[in-house]
């Protein structure tokens, strides 16, 4: 499971942010740390999020998405349910997912965060349409207000820098009560 645990390594409560690395069960090296943008208010979702530069941000039918540069990850954040229904969230998203990207399969689970929030999320390896293969990591997170659909998509080995950016992209999640 290389990318939930690149991503969600760290689960132990702790400020990640002052120790920001990509680690094996090997060996581990420092990495620099990832410096953000100012956050964008997605008032739509109910979610403030901040993006590293080089990554784009889009927004389309209740999803938003941000996506690098030379296209090796993209993350895409939805308002998929009401409060507490993280469990269906995550097993439906799994479901789609391991549809849609036939061959697929369920490479593992890590516990981790999005923004404040904790998650577990599914690491799927899976083909595109055109033959391209991918790794997706897909979590749920829930509020008082919704339950969100969180999923990474990136090539099957993404620079470590990457993964780093994905890091510091969920832990600069901020949730409120979404405006639809």
């Amino acid at each position: 499971m290389v990318l939930g645990w690149a991503i969600f390594g760290r689960d132990d409560g702790g400020d990640s942010s002052t120790d920001a690395r990509v680690t094996s069960p090997t060996a581990a090296r420092a990495v620099p740390k990832v410096a953000l943008g100012r956050s964008t208010d997605l008032s739509v979702l109910g979610v403030r999020v901040a993006k590293p530069a080089g990554w784009k941000l889009t927004q389309q039918s209740g999803v938003a998405k941000l996506s690098t540069d030379d296209g090796t990850v993209s993350l895409a954040v939805s308002n998929a349910g009401e409060p507490n229904q993280q469990k269906e969230v995550r097993r439906f998203e799994q479901a789609e997912l391991l549809r849609l990207f036939k061959p697929a399969r369920v490479i593992g689970r890590q516990r981790g965060k999005v923004g404040p929030l904790p998650a577990l999320s599914t690491e799927i390896t899976g083909t595109t349409k055109q033959g391209r293969q991918l790794r997706i990591l897909t979590t749920a997170a829930t509020t008082e207000h919704r339950t969100y659909s969180v999923q990474v998509f990136s090539t099957l080995r993404p620079p470590p820098r990457r993964l780093l950016e994905v890091q510091a992209i969920l832990r600069s999640f901020r949730f409120s009560k979404p405006k639809s």
